[in-house]
């Protein structure tokens, strides 16, 4: 993933949490580019998420299709080092909350 996509992907999903119709396109835009994300993408997305229960039920298509594609990535040991601690404990927090 570029760095112009990471940033577009960062005011997306900034844009997101004041309007519904930004997080449709920030939504979109993930799902469009996941098969591109890096451990950079994948703790960037993750550590600027609403990790809520509210949030996660309201969206849990697009969480539950974000978390299993995280899993294929995270198989590559390249992907799973470039990932942070904190983005590795949100990680569990959004499969926890999945699995509720």
């Amino acid at each position: 993933m570029t760095w112009e996509d990471k940033e577009e992907m960062i005011r997306l999903c900034n844009e997101g949490k004041k309007s519904f119709a930004f997080n449709n396109k920030y939504h979109e835009f993930v799902l469009k580019h996941i098969n591109e994300f890096n451990g950079q993408a994948i703790d960037m997305f993750i550590n600027n998420e609403t990790l809520t229960m509210e949030n996660i039920i309201a969206n849990k298509e697009f969480f539950r299709t974000v978390n299993e594609k995280f899993k294929e990535l995270m198989k590559s040991e390249t992907i799973s080092n470039q990932i942070s601690f904190r983005g590795d404990v949100r990680i569990g927090l959004l499969e926890t909350f999945l699995n509720e």
